[in-house]
């Protein structure tokens, strides 16, 4: 997906190409300035993007790999942004990613799990 944005240009699907392969730099190769790198790029096309169907997924995979480089505490509350993205474009796959995965992180960082 990268590959083809970048030779035939942007689409709705590029940023979560772009997060997609954050995930996979950072949890399989164990590059995780790499990944993040490319976490940060997606967000940026997601904000540019007019489309909004893939913004739960995007959130989501982002904060797999945001969860690596920043302290737990501060990321775990784009699962909940990630959460609500997902119920408005109706990928309810990547809604309930975002609840198990806020509510998994929670607990490790000692947070009290409140909807």
């Amino acid at each position: 997906m990268i590959q083809i944005s970048l030779e035939s240009g942007w689409s709705g699907l590029s940023p979560a190409g772009f997060a997609h392969w954050s995930n996979y730099l950072a949890l399989v190769e164990n590059k995780f300035e790499d990944g993040y790198r490319y976490a940060k790029l997606a967000l940026s096309l997601r904000r540019a993007s007019t489309s909004c169907i893939y913004d739960g997924a995007v959130i989501f995979c982002n904060t797999n790999t945001k969860i690596f480089v920043e302290p737990i505490q501060s990321t775990i509350k784009f699962y909940l942004e990630g959460h609500k993205a997902a119920m408005r474009s109706g990928a309810t796959r990547y809604a309930t990613l975002c609840a198990m995965f806020y509510d998994m992180s929670s607990f490790w960082a000692g947070k009290n799990v409140l909807w």
